[in-house]
């Protein structure tokens, strides 16, 4: 039966297949249509974010060439402050004197008893050692820290681009 009714129907089918053919046609050539209308908008949108990425390209490499050169002025300077430290040697102990502590003269004998100090035998002299180390330290950090600032000063100096 279902072929007795497909053979009555063929045509009907076949119009119906051909309808849908057509209609995705249609809509397929009117897309093309529009998109060939906005073809040169397109292009001229895509130029354009082209030449602002090719800007933004040598800004950026602009601002990497200022950085690199202010870090290799600074790392070049950090090598000269390392190696003076280190071809000056260790730190000095410096040895400080203090005054002569003279012992006070005293009238008669000292009192015996238990809190009775006794009386001073001569001149005392106390010493005292300072390390210079550490002052020398943190004038290696000061160093640093100052060439840090002159490495800063150039980058922000020799900056090529608008930021």
């Amino acid at each position: 039966m279902s072929m007795t009714l497909l053979a009555k129907y063929w045509k009907i089918a076949a119009f119906c297949i051909a309808a849908l053919l057509a209609t995705w046609l249609w809509i397929t050539v009117a897309h093309w249509r529009d998109d060939s209308i906005r073809l040169p908008q397109v292009e001229a949108k895509a130029e354009k974010d082209l030449a602002d990425a090719a800007r933004k390209i040598e800004h950026l490499q602009l601002a990497y060439e200022n950085a690199y050169h202010a870090s290799e002025g600074y790392q070049r300077e950090l090598k000269i402050l390392h190696d003076a430290a280190t071809a000056a040697g260790p730190a000095p102990v410096i040895r400080v004197c203090k005054p002569a502590k003279l012992p006070s003269a005293s009238i008669g004998k000292p009192s015996a008893g238990p809190d009775a100090a006794t009386a001073g035998t001569g001149v005392l002299q106390e010493t005292l050692d300072l390390d210079t180390g550490p002052l020398f330290a943190d004038a290696d950090i000061g160093d640093a820290l100052s060439a840090q600032i002159r490495g800063l000063h150039e980058f922000i100096n020799n900056r090529k681009c608008g930021e």
